[in-house]
């Protein structure tokens, strides 16, 4: 079931192989790369299931962050495996993942749950199967410039806007896609407004959604499986 409890169709990998007959001998190599192609087929499956669970979870209200709506652990979970599912940063094969977090303004309950979100993210990556160093650079937007900056000097496998950008959000999407950096949201109108990707909560559960056409302009390539388990904007 998806998170607001209709069906989800997990990709046929997911179900476990259909039972087969061996029909001829083979040889090592084609042996070897079959071994290979199940190896990653059953991998790619078992990642889709361990989202699928989380995405069922009900979320606990009490360790909720006052702006997502998420607590900051499962935040930084789902945030980590979505960008994982970016074709762009899987086909990179590296072991280090570059997190930018960018809030609007001087204001301490958000500095404290964007530091809170940081140290999870960090703690994400120490507990992924693939052992992903997460690098977390967190900062206070203060105008396009400056971050065209940051993103000159440091590119981001995946950029954070946390907070309640009302005037700014058209100037960081700007950004993120003369960049190509994948933009993640904590709200599902910070989606509908057109970053790529959001996190956020519907019907006591986590939910993710995908703006397609912000996506293509950043650069970004989901797996079809990963995407029918979100939901879609344009």
């Amino acid at each position: 079931m998806d998170a607001i409890g209709q069906v989800v169709m997990l990709p046929p990998e997911a179900r476990g192989p259909p039972s087969a007959v061996n029909c001829g001998i083979a040889s090592n190599s084609q042996l070897a790369s079959g071994s290979r192609l199940k190896r990653s087929a059953s991998h790619r499956a078992s990642r889709l299931v361990a989202l699928a669970s989380v995405l069922l979870l009900l979320a606990p209200a009490v360790q909720a962050l006052h702006y997502s709506e998420l607590s900051a652990d499962l935040l930084a979970k789902i945030a980590i495996k979505v960008a994982t599912y970016n074709k762009k940063y899987a086909a990179s094969d590296r072991r280090q993942f570059h997190v930018g977090l960018v809030y609007p303004k001087s204001d301490p309950l958000i500095e404290s749950e964007v530091a809170s979100i940081a140290d999870a993210l960090r703690a994400a990556g120490g507990a992924d199967p693939e052992s992903r160093q997460v690098e977390v650079e967190a900062f206070r937007y203060t105008g396009d410039a400056v971050l065209t900056r940051r993103l000159s000097l440091q590119p981001f496998d995946l950029l954070i806007v946390y907070g309640p950008f009302a005037q700014n959000l058209d100037e960081i999407k700007a950004v993120t896609r003369k960049h190509q950096v994948l933009s993640l949201g904590c709200t599902k109108n910070d989606v509908k407004r057109g970053l790529s990707v959001a996190v956020y909560m519907e019907n006591q559960r986590p939910r993710i959604g995908i703006n397609v056409t912000s996506a293509v302009a950043e650069g970004a390539n989901f797996d079809s499986h990963f995407l029918s388990l979100t939901e879609i904007f344009r």
